[in-house]
Order: structure tokens, then sequence, then C-alpha cells
């Protein structure tokens, strides 16, 4: 059963256009009942259909021997161990996509796609009343959607509280992740449904309702008291951990019913659900949608050649999911995966037949990994010529490395010592930045973190194309990284970034932490630790290291 949520709805109800399904609720603090997600946005690509493609030539295959945790039942004790330290925070929210692909996965049948007008909401990490409200136009939209569309529904069921009621069944259900209990459908039909005038009045007031409702917003876990310390989750708990982990959504009717059932709390049922989950297409949208994430691309860009410099992240990297590649393998490969635009941008000749609607799989030298891609170039750009190396380097040190540069001037820095870099014809971008970091000290011990690593990437220009030359003035992309030492340009970068252990921690460290939606974890917490530890040991192997995440303790227990 789902979690019931103290909420009231704010009223008038009757008028389509006021906040009729707006809901207001206290905190979780009165739940009552024990039992129980395309930038980083939404991806294009995302399918709606919650079908399996088990036995495509994209299946990942059998997943690597691993131990599953069993949970049998709800007098299990949790384990006495710092491994399950990590605490849900009640009023935590899921991320924009989660919430965009929440939509569009429960509402199927309909296409929908809100990913638009989510974009323009200022998105939080915890729960506020002001941002409820701003959710209102969304609710709106999808509203329309389903009375316009209600044919489409699969209900099958003549007007009036009876089909109102199956509307709920089926598609709260989903949306708020288990069956809804006689009470709260009788909330629902009394105060939304049936002070409507008409029956589509009331069906668009209860798909406001579900929309706004908490249960939707939240990333809540019910829990079991397991111990003094920890606590265990229920297979509910454990059904949205996974959906909105493997799928960056909510869990679809067939991992409901495994949690409702039990079998997800077996160690065969748990492994059987994993394993189907990987083989979905939705998998695919959830790496697409953290590597936007971890390289801070995806967003909209006006620069030529962006949407499909994204288009090809959004291929290649479930592709090197599903073939067995290795996190070093992210920085060294040579594959890519071109339209016509894309081949003009890597200077690809040899293709034939390529338009900017077709896509072919080829190499290219001289651009090993990911960082050496359009998605990633475009994305850190501006201009399709200039560069920031700065900004590379920024994004190379925060979230490839975990370095933590500095990624704003300091608080004691006076306008008097901002650093204007004005343009010199005869200095390259590179020879412009290290002249004015270096006559300030405030600057310096910042930049000298970043820059370098920005300036390893610069035979790149603002637009992804290989470049030897900047205003005729030859470019030198050779730099001394704190960080990593020596870089010499590209296949430099390739040769450290491949057999750095920091880089490979840090990587297992970003998914973890989106993962289970720490803002950070800290370099001690046991269930981190153990993570980085067994997905190291393995070689870094990608579905490997996805295969611990949903192993991990931190899935099955919390901390109270």
């Amino acid at each position: 059963m789902r979690n019931s949520f103290h909420y009231g709805f704010k009223k008038p109800l009757a008028m389509l256009g006021l906040a009729s399904a707006f809901i207001l609720f206290q905190g979780c603090g009165g739940v009552t009942d024990p039992s129980a997600p395309p930038t980083t946005g939404t991806s294009s690509s995302s399918s709606s259909s919650s079908s399996s493609s088990s036995g495509g030539p994209n299946s990942p295959g059998p997943l690597p021997e691993v131990k599953f945790i069993p949970v049998a039942g709800t007098n299990v004790e949790a384990p006495e161990t710092s491994c399950a330290a990590i605490a849900a925070t009640p009023d935590s929210i899921v991320t924009r996509s989660q919430f965009s692909h929440a939509i569009k996965h429960t509402f199927a049948p309909l296409g929908l796609d809100v990913s638009a007008e989510l974009e323009r909401i200022a998105w939080p990490t915890t729960h506020q009343t002001s941002f409820l409200l701003s959710l209102e136009k969304v609710a709106d939209l999808v509203a329309e959607s389903v009375v316009n569309g209600f044919d489409q529904l699969g209900l099958n069921c003549a007007q009036g509280d009876a089909c109102a009621e199956s509307f709920l069944n089926k598609y709260a259900r989903l949306a708020l992740r288990g069956s809804l209990n006689q009470q709260e459908i009788d909330f629902f039909m009394s105060e939304l449904f049936q002070p409507a005038d008409d029956f589509n009045e009331g069906i668009a007031q209860l798909a406001r309702g579900i929309i706004l409702h908490p249960g939707m917003l939240l990333r809540y876990e019910q829990g079991i008291q397991g111990n003094s310390s920890t606590t265990v989750l229920t297979p509910m708990d454990k059904a949205t951990k996974l959906s909105l982990m493997l799928w960056d959504s909510i869990p679809d009717e067939r991992l409901l019913e495994a949690a409702e059932n039990g079998s997800l709390n077996s160690e065969a049922g748990f492994r059987a659900e994993v394993q189907r989950m990987l083989e979905d297409q939705k998998f695919d949208v959830a790496v697409q949608n953290f590597h936007h994430h971890w390289l801070e691309v995806g967003d909209g860009k006006a620069i030529k050649g962006y949407d499909a410099a994204i288009g090809e992240m959004d291929r290649l990297l479930p592709q090197m999911f599903r073939n067995g590649a290795k996190i070093s393998d992210l920085f060294t490969t040579n594959k890519v995966i071109v339209n016509k635009e894309l081949a003009d941008i890597y200077g690809i000749t040899h293709l034939n037949g390529l338009t900017n609607d077709t896509w072919q799989e080829t190499t290219v030298e001289g651009r090993p990994g990911i960082l050496t891609r359009a998605g990633f170039l475009l994305g850190t750009s501006t201009d399709p010529v200039v560069t920031s190396p700065t900004e590379r380097g920024l994004i190379i040190a925060n979230n490839v490395l975990c370095a933590e540069a500095a990624d704003e001037a300091p608080d004691e820095l006076q306008d008097s010592e901002l650093i204007v870099i004005q343009r010199d014809p005869n200095l390259t971008s590179r020879q412009e930045i290290e002249k004015a970091i270096g006559v300030s000290d405030t600057c310096s011990g910042c930049h000298l973190q970043m820059d370098p690593l920005g300036f390893a990437l610069e035979k790149f220009d603002g637009s992804g194309r290989f470049r030897e030359f900047e205003d005729n003035i030859a470019i030198d992309d050779v730099a001394t990284s704190p960080i990593l030492g020596l870089i010499e340009g590209p296949a430099g970068y390739a040769s450290l970034l491949s057999n750095s252990q920091q880089a490979q921690s840090c990587y297992t460290r970003q998914w973890f932490q989106r993962a289970y939606n720490l803002d950070q974890v800290a370099d001690e917490n046991c269930a981190f630790r153990e993570l980085e530890a067994r997905v190291l040991s393995n070689g870094g192997d990608l579905i490997q290291l996805i295969t611990e995440l949903v192993n991990n303790p931190a899935l099955h227990y919390r901390a109270l």
C-alpha cells in the first residue's frame, strides 16, 4: 500500500484555470500506513513503453554473478553497520528529469512531454510551498491532455463515478507508486471529482490532484523499524529507489506488483527485476541523463551542431554500458556515432549516404574519449570559435576528478581585482589567460587548478573542430596540472585519466550521489567506500558498477 499523507486541497475547485488541485501538506510526519523517476533535463529518446528489450542487439546480457541482499518479510533486523547510514530526507524531491519521466510514463498512451515547461521552473532540492505553485501550469497541461485523450487511456468505461475511480486506481497507482486505499479514493472523489460541473472537469481535477500530490514529488521512504540505528526499507521503498536509479522514473506495473506480492524481497525476485530493468530502454535514458549531469551538458544551446553533438553522446554512452565497457574506456574510446553535421565537425569524409537524420558508427583518430567529443566541447562553449579553457577545466576538476575546484570568485575579491581579459591578436586564448592570471595572486590559486585541465583541449575550438592554429598562432596543448601532472594534449589526457584511480573513484562517486540523491558523500561513508572497493576491484566495469549500486546496503537499509 502506498504511503498515506495528510494533505488538503485549496478551493474553489470549479474553475479549470485556478489552483484547484493545489495540495498543501504538513510534511511526512503524518504518514499512517506502515506498508508503504533527457541536462540535465529529460531525454527525447525515452520510451513511453515499459516493455523489455530483452534479447535485442543492445541487450546487456546476463548480470554479473553478484550477491544480492535478500530481505525476507518485515521482521528482519537491519545490520548494525555504518554502511547503511544514508538517511532519507523527508522533504527531498525527485529531480526535474525524474518528474518529467514520471508524468510521461504514468500517462504513456498520451505521449506527454512536459520537459520544456519544466525547464522554465527553478528546481529546488527540498520541498517549498512556492515550488508547488509553480507546477500548476504543468498540472494544467497534463489535465488538458488527459481530458482530450481520455479515450486513449484504455479504461473503456461510461462517464460517471465508477469510471473516475477506475482512472484513479490505474493512473494514481502508477504516479503515486502504489495502490490508493479506500479513504484516499473517497477523498479524491469527494473533494475533486464530485464538486465539478461535469465529468471532463472532474477528470481534469483528478489529474491535477495526482500531479501536485506530494507522493509524486517526494522521495519519501516509509521503512520498517529494524534496530536502534537502522531501518529496513519496505519493498515499495526499494521499488521506488530502483526505478529512480535505473530508469530515472517511477516503477512500472510489473515492479509495483513485485513490491506488493513480496517477490522483490527474495533474492531471485530482486535479481529478476534488476535484470529486466537493465534490459529496458528506459535504462538507456537514465544513462543519458546521468552523463548530461556529469559533464554539465544537455540544456540546449544555439551553437550550430549542438543537438547533433548531444545526440551522439546519447547513442554512444548507453551502447558502451551494454557492450561491457569499463570506466577507463570512457576516456580512451575512438568510436564515434555521427550524422552528416557531426561528421563535418569531426572531419570525417569516408562515410557515404549520411544525412542529418541518419547515423553511422565509425572510428576517428585524435579524439580519444568522451572529453574530446563535440557534446562536451560545445557544451562548455558560448561561441563556435572561442573556447573557455577555464570552464572546461572546472568541470573536469570538479566532476571528473572530484578535486573540488572553486566555481566562483572568492568573497574577499574586490571589484578592482576582477580581471578583464583583453583580446590580443598576437596571443592565443591560452596565452591571454595565463598573462592575466599571472598578475593576480588572488585568482591564480584556483585558476592553476582549473585552467591547465582546459589548456590540454585547446586544439578543439568552440564548435568542437580540431585546429592547429588560433589566429595563425600555433596552439600549445601541453599543460602541467597540479592534479594530474604533465598532460600532453588529448592523447596524454586519455592515458592519464584511463589509468587514474582518482578518476575512476570520482566517476563511481558521481553515480552513488545521483543514485541516492545526495549533494555530496563524505569520504568516510562506509556505503560508498564499500561500493568503490568492489567497483575498482572489478576493473571499473560499467554494468558491474550499476549492479553494485543496487546491491549496496544503502538501497536496502536506511539510517534512523
